[in-house]
């Protein structure tokens, strides 16, 4: 759907220009193939570079060449018929850019030749026997094709531009049930009659109808006016492209234009009127139509003939919506037709920042990892302290059942600990012993004795047993026996020493008293001049005194101690 509106002073001014400048519009797309004709490819379009149509188009061509799967060297040439119109082309130009295309064809031979609209097609069928009799043609974006159009001619194939006018105006009378009528935006070229055609087809198969209105031509002051007058019960369908002062008006502009003073939606039925305000529609889409075309050229390069793969006359259309014109006329994805898509909506957060969000979700994941990890170390942890308590609890108990005093110290000869029984001994409370050294519960002699002793244990890590006298706060003095060894690491290093002491007072003075009567006794006897003996029977151990044994008349070492002198 293209317009063509130039006075005649202009169109041959640009036919002329054309024709000059023809050869430099050949681009090429890959890697030079000078070798091999059948890896080029020559596309042709309709109209003009930087009309957003053929630039949609050559990108499909390309994309679909490279879905294919050809590596092929692509010309681009352009007929420049929008701006020209079809009689510029036709007479003008035409004849011309036959001629050149013939003479680059036999220097230049190709593959295959794409041909992008009605207008291109036309041209390359009238030309064909001069141009390059028997070169194979895809075409694409050609309104209602019909196989009569390439009668007489072989490997010929491509895309039929079908509007699917029908579904978009149901869609549209879907979206907005008040709406029963309609404004056709047309002009009087032959696009837009085959187009009327398969309209008025359209509206005749409706669910409900709709009054039809055309505005021809496009003008944009035209359209701007007539627009501020509709009501709430128009649709608004666009079959041409909006022009002024005989210029196309670029779809942005006509799309910030129309968006201005129309407070009715506008239907599209080619996916670049969605960039000029249309709300949207089942849509032909520039870039599946080339895409199409494109891939039916990668296999005649491949070997397929022409001949061979049929005309796709379902063209792929589908539905899209623009979401800037969504919210203007207050509607949600799920009030669009099933299967709609929706353009230029805003990316979410996820979208725009999707590297960001996998990079943060990945640094949560590592805390949260990091955070598994430090609980179960902590409850591990936790665990383990109470273990450890119930131990120490279990020995302080078992400390404490001990009647003997108990202490144990650090290397550094710091009380860690003791019972009830060594504070006793020591005469002072445990908090006046924990964490004080031996200097400061004993004198400081014996204070440098036990010091010597600990420090030889640590050393040999022998046990030591051994008497000492301790001195006790209030005075009194312990005669104490005391066993000591060391307890170690779990790398088996000396770390402390842990000792058991036994008040032995008592049992030296009995011990020094049973001694002090021993020796009162034998005094006693050897006072008393009597001669004594004993005899144990039950370990038949006998004693003589030495008195005894001189009534008897021996000398002491004459007569044993032994019972069996008297048998």
């Amino acid at each position: 759907m293209r317009n063509s509106h130039m006075t005649r002073r202009v169109k041959l001014a640009v036919a002329a220009a054309t024709v000059a400048v023809l050869a430099a519009l050949a681009v090429s797309v890959g890697p030079v193939q000078a070798e091999n004709p059948s890896g080029r490819v020559l596309v042709l379009h309709s109209y003009h570079h930087g009309m957003e149509w053929c630039d949609d188009i050559q990108q499909g061509v390309e994309d679909g060449l490279k879905e294919g799967g050809a590596a092929a060297t692509l010309t681009v040439e352009y007929l420049d018929a929008a701006r020209l119109g079809a009689s510029g082309v036709g007479k003008d130009v035409g004849r011309a850019l036959a001629d050149y295309l013939a003479r680059r064809l036999k220097s230049y031979p190709y593959g295959v030749v794409v041909c992008s609209d009605d207008p291109a097609l036309v041209f390359v069928l009238a030309n064909r026997e001069a141009i390059a009799p028997g070169l194979p043609v895809v075409f694409c974006g050609v309104n209602d094709f019909q196989p009569g159009m390439l009668e007489g001619h072989k490997d010929v194939t491509g895309v039929s531009e079908a509007p699917s006018f029908q579904e978009t105006l149901e869609a549209g009378l879907r979206l907005f049930p008040g709406a029963d009528k309609l404004l056709v935006l047309g002009d009087d070229s032959l696009t837009f009659s085959k187009n009327r055609a398969g309209l008025e087809r359209a509206l005749s198969g409706l669910s409900r109808q709709l009054s039809v209105e055309i505005l021809s031509p496009p003008r944009m002051e035209a359209i701007e006016a007539r627009l501020r007058t509709l009501g709430r019960d128009w649709l608004v369908l666009p079959l041409a492209r909006p022009v002024q002062d005989n210029a196309l008006v670029p779809l942005a502009e006509a799309g910030r234009r129309i968006s201005a003073v129309s407070s009715v939606p506008m239907l599209a039925c080619w996916d670049f009127m969605l960039k000029a305000g249309a709300l949207g529609g089942k849509v032909i889409s520039a870039h599946a139509q080339g895409f199409e075309a494109g891939r039916m050229a990668a296999a005649i390069l491949r070997g397929t003939p022409a001949g061979d793969i049929p005309v796709l006359t379902q063209s792929p259309n589908r539905l899209l919506f623009d979401h800037a014109q969504m919210l203007r006329f207050s509607l949600e994805k799920g009030d669009l037709p099933q299967g709609a898509a929706v353009l230029h909506e805003p990316a979410s957060f996820y979208q725009a920042n999707a590297s960001l969000v996998w990079t943060g979700a990945a640094f949560v994941i590592s805390l949260l990892l990091g955070l598994v990890i430090l609980a179960v170390n902590i409850a591990r942890r936790e665990r383990a302290e109470r273990r450890l308590q119930a131990q120490y609890a279990f020995v302080q108990a078992l400390l404490e059942a001990i009647p003997n005093p108990v202490f144990y110290k650090n290397a550094r000869g710091e009380y860690l600990g003791c019972n009830a029984a060594f504070a006793r001994q020591i005469g002072r409370p445990k908090e006046q012993i924990v964490n004080k050294n031996v200097c400061d519960i004993a004198t400081p002699e014996q204070a440098r004795v036990f010091q010597q002793m600990d420090q030889v244990l640590l050393e040999t890590g022998e046990p030591q047993n051994m008497e000492a006298l301790f001195h006790r706060p209030d005075g009194t003095t312990q005669v104490m026996l005391l066993n000591k060894a060391v307890y170690r690491d779990d790398s088996g290093r000396a770390v402390g020493i842990v000792g058991v002491s036994t008040d032995i007072t008592a049992a030296k003075r009995a011990e020094r008293a049973l001694r002090e009567s021993e020796q009162r006794y034998a005094l006693v006897m050897q006072g008393a001049n009597d001669g004594i003996w004993d005899w144990d029977v039950r370990t038949g151990t006998v004693y003589f005194s030495p008195r005894y044994k001189e009534m008897l008349g021996y000398a002491p070492e004459e007569f044993p101690d032994e019972v069996e002198q008297w048998r």
